[in-house]
């Protein structure tokens, strides 16, 4: 069985995966979604976290390219099949996953192995970003909440994911401010809301 090599992504296979199923069947049962990822998890000798990192991050593909679509407002995008799979039914799916390996989770448990992924995701900066500029607030908040009220983190997780978002994104301010773009004055936001983190940088 291959090892589990973080050098090859599995976001390639389970995107395409993801969106032909979601196009061919919008209504499909969670335990199909579930098989369909154990089989792609044995082929590719994964481990569990990075399978569930890895369809946390295709899932955010999906609404990044939603988003992408100049004719589609964001009411509409939000409000998307792909959008209400990602934030809704992807959690199901996850929880699913992690009942049909090590059992139901019980009243104050959490899956250690969605904090695992939950801290790779993270590092996916670049993802992150993009989508939080065209998102009101931080995707990464609208997901882990989503996922706490499965049961599948607590709000300690939540808290500490939040807080380690918040802390690359000044590093990510201080290095743009280091060595701004031409068009990027000087100066830069960046306030803690309610919802996430508000970004805003002054152009020139």
């Amino acid at each position: 069985m291959p090892s589990d090599d973080t050098s090859e992504p599995l976001t390639y296979c389970l995107q395409p995966l993801l969106v032909i199923e979601l196009q061919l069947h919008p209504c499909q049962e969670t335990q199909v979604y579930v098989n369909r990822l154990r089989v792609v998890q044995r082929l590719k000798g994964f481990s569990t976290p990075r399978l569930y990192c890895e369809t946390m991050r295709a899932g955010l593909l999906i609404v990044n390219n939603v988003l992408d679509k100049s004719q589609v407002s964001w009411c509409q995008a939000t409000s998307s099949l792909w959008v209400v799979f990602t934030f809704i039914k992807l959690p199901q799916i996850l929880l699913q996953l992690h009942v049909s390996s090590k059992g139901i989770l019980e009243k104050n448990d959490f899956s250690p192995d969605v904090v695992d992924a939950l801290e790779m995701l993270l590092q996916f900066t670049a993802l992150l970003d993009v989508i939080d500029a065209k998102w009101p607030s931080n995707c990464l908040l609208y997901l882990m909440t989503a996922l706490r009220k499965v049961g599948l983190i607590q709000d300690s997780h939540v808290q500490s994911f939040k807080a380690k978002r918040y802390d690359k994104l000044v590093y990510c301010i201080y290095r743009v401010l280091e060595s701004p773009p031409s068009n990027l004055a000087p100066s830069a936001v960046l306030k803690d809301s309610k919802d996430g983190f508000l970004v805003a940088f002054s152009l020139n």
